[in-house]
Order: C-alpha cells, then structure tokens, then sequence
C-alpha cells in the first residue's frame, strides 16, 4: 500500500515545525544576549512573521495533502507521525518558558493592561502548533475509518480526541498508531472483496 500523499503530509508538517524552531531561535536568541549583557544579532520582527506564515502555508498543505492521502486509501504514517510529536516536545517546553517569562513581565501598573493580551496571544500562537501537527492526522483517520469494518473504534477516538489537547497530543498520536495496529485484521482493501489483507504500517 503506497503512503505518497501522507508521506509528502509529513514532510511539510515537518518543514513547518522546523519553521517554528526557526522562530523560537529568532526571538530567544537576542533575549539570551540581553539578558547577558552582551551585544547580539537582532534577526528582526519580519522574520519572525515570516516563519509563522511558513508554518501556516506548510500546515494547510500538509492538511490537504493528509486530505488526499485519506480519499486514496492510503495507509497511515503513524509513525512519523509519533516522531514528529516527540520532536515538538523541546518547542513546547521553551514556548511555555518564554510566554510564562513575558507574561510576569507585564504584571507591573504600566504593562498590567497588556497581560490578556499576551496570554490570549501566547496560547492562540502555541495551539497553532498543535493544530498543525495534529489536524492532518485526525482528518486521516475520520476519513480512514470507513476502510474498518466491524471494527471497535474506541483507541481511535480517544487518539483522535487526545490529539486537540496540549501535552496530551503526544499521547494522542501513540494511541492513534496502536489503534491501527490492533485494526489492520479490520481493514478493506479494493479488490479484495470477500477477505481481509494485512498490510503492515
């Protein structure tokens, strides 16, 4: 069973988490120096903008492709799909850092007005992220599912529903790929009708 669409999902999901680490590494960089006392390179705000609309563009052409990949009836990449979930976990931890820093930097009377602010933009920013690692995934497999017959579809909604949630998302995506495992007895394949393949992930 070919993965060429899911496969190419990936790599622009990829692409876009690299995208992010390029940002993070913009904006945490000059504040190390700062914080230092040293003189640094200011990358600037136009790049930071940049490699969020690059992780913008790549998400919705992974989403697209992942779109594509459920219509041909391919067969999932859950695996990469782990790989790139534990390769966000570092992102996460310096995200969180950094916005739990900056927001107690405006608890002071002259920024106090612009802490909603930077939390509503911290959270929407970080679950971006999340969205475009996980959304890809869940559109597959709600696609995916009407290949299963007669098979008991619980793992696959609790992967699905872990996959919208910070930190759980993760675990969303082990779940997801030992539901596939467990239903590959399950799975119709076009031609042939009247027995069931297994097809390895």
């Amino acid at each position: 069973m070919k993965k060429t669409f899911i496969t190419a999902s990936k790599i622009f999901i990829l692409l876009g988490a690299l995208s992010m680490y390029a940002m993070q590494i913009a904006v945490l960089l000059p504040l190390r120096f700062a914080l230092r006392g040293e003189s640094g390179t200011d990358i600037g705000g136009g790049f930071v903008l940049a490699c969020i609309l690059f992780c913008g563009l790549f998400g919705i052409i992974g989403l697209i492709l992942a779109i594509i990949a459920g219509v041909r009836k391919e067969a999932p990449a859950t695996v990469f799909s782990m790989v790139l979930k534990f390769m966000m976990i570092p992102f996460f931890i310096l995200n969180f850092l950094f916005w739990v820093f900056l927001f107690l930097g405006t608890l002071n009377p002259f920024l106090i007005v612009a802490t909603p602010f930077v939390a509503l933009i911290g959270g929407f920013l970080t679950y971006l992220v999340v969205l475009m690692t996980s959304l890809p995934d869940v559109i597959f497999t709600l696609i995916e599912l009407r290949l299963y017959k007669g098979c008991p579809k619980k793992l696959f909604v609790l992967g699905i529903v872990f996959s919208f949630f910070f930190v759980l998302d993760v675990v969303g995506a082990v779940i997801l790929h030992i539901a596939y495992k467990k239903a590959e007895r399950y799975r119709y394949y076009p031609g042939w009708e009247g027995q069931n393949q297994v097809m390895p992930l």
